[in-house]
């Protein structure tokens, strides 16, 4: 499983890693060697991270064997952040130094897969009698406020939409 299996050469790797003075050198020029992104390409989440605990307990006895480890751990980087994010906080390496730094470093450059808009407090008020139904998004328009129902055919069509009027309270 490993991506040193075929015709991949770790060369440029090892060169990387036998002159990184720190985690985010090694890291960052990692990410950039063809390597780590044909191991990203070749393997699926599960299968990075299946091979990475196979090797957690075992010390890499050469550099080619951390190498190894250090390529399928930073391809981790390039994959799906929702798919990768779980896995990553339940990965230990004890035995590969600079691990957990870099586990960080992926963690941290996967975008957020949440982000919460609240409207400021009283700027929209719907009208009492028209309600605001949980399938309803209010969109504001400075000046005015619409809620768009969404369309039976289509939820993501615009043109659909029924609209209703809201105030704005200043």
């Amino acid at each position: 499983m490993a991506v040193t299996s075929g015709n991949v050469s770790l060369e440029a790797a090892t060169t990387t890693l036998v002159v990184a003075n720190t985690p985010r050198f090694l890291f960052s020029r990692l990410l950039r060697d063809s390597a780590v992104q044909l191991a990203a390409q070749r393997h699926t989440v599960p299968d990075l991270m299946n091979w990475l605990r196979q090797r957690a307990a075992e010390r890499p006895e050469a550099v080619s064997d951390l190498v190894e480890v250090y390529v399928h751990l930073v391809s981790l980087a390039l994959k799906d952040p929702v798919e990768v994010a779980p896995e990553l906080d339940r990965l230990s390496l004890p035995n590969v130094p600079w691990a957990e730094e870099i586990a960080s470093l992926i963690a941290a450059r996967q975008p957020s897969s949440r982000i919460l808009i609240e409207p400021p407090a009283g700027r929209l008020s719907p009208r009492p009698e028209e309600g605001v139904p949980s399938s309803h998004t209010i969109v504001y328009v400075p000046g005015q406020a619409r809620l768009a129902a969404p369309s039976e055919e289509s939820p993501t069509s615009s043109s659909s939409a029924s609209t209703l009027s809201a105030s704005v309270e200043p």
